[in-house]
Order: structure tokens, then C-alpha cells, then sequence
């Protein structure tokens, strides 16, 4: 029989977790799927064709499949609250980068 040496007490308020997870997921699905629809606009701001500007979802989606494993391998041993912070922080950081780009391919870079 397993003992819970935790008390009901000082654990953390479960919806509230759940909450907070559910705003993250929403945050990085509309972070990622945001540029389909804006794809036009894009085009006009930095003088390029539609599929030109594609290269930001795919820039996207190639750092995602190659940069979540090397950060999981990296952050492996690390307390999950501060890899969790670390990542956050990097989201932040590329997408306000994203937001600031003055080209196309800074805005490649940054994605």
C-alpha cells in the first residue's frame, strides 16, 4: 500500500494547474497556427509572395521537431518548474523578436 506523504493541505490547487496548462496550450496553438491567415498581410509588409512568407510556418515547425528534443536531452536533469520557466521564457523571447523582425528573414530566424 503506497503512502501519499504529501498532505491534501500543501498541494497545489489542481483546477488551478489546469487552468494555467490549458492558457499555455492556447498560447502556443495560436502562436503557430496565427501566420496561416496572416500570410497575405505579411507578403505586402515585407515585399514577398505568399510563398515566400510560408517559410515562417515551416521555419516554425522544423524548430519544433529538430529544438523539442535537444531541449528535453538538455533540461533533462533539471527541476521541471525551472525547464518549464526556461522555455516560457525562450517562447517569449522568439515570438516578441518575431513581432519586431524588420525582413522576412529575421522573421524566418526568429520563428
Amino acid at each position: 500500500m503506497a503512502v501519499d506523504i504529501i498532505s491534501p493541505s500543501s498541494q497545489p490547487n489542481r483546477a488551478a494547474i489546469l487552468v494555467v496548462l490549458a492558457l499555455g496550450t492556447f498560447i502556443l496553438g495560436l502562436s503557430e497556427f496565427s501566420m496561416m491567415p496572416m500570410l497575405p498581410l505579411i507578403s505586402e509588409a515585407f515585399a514577398s509572395t505568399p510563398s515566400q512568407s510560408g517559410y515562417a510556418i515551416s521555419a516554425y515547425a522544423l524548430g519544433v521537431v529538430v529544438g523539442a528534443p535537444i531541449l528535453m536531452l538538455a533540461t533533462a536533469n533539471m527541476r521541471k518548474q525551472k525547464a518549464l520557466l526556461l522555455f516560457l521564457s525562450l517562447m517569449c523571447i522568439a515570438n516578441s523578436l518575431s513581432a519586431l523582425a524588420s525582413s522576412l528573414e529575421q522573421l524566418v530566424l526568429f520563428r
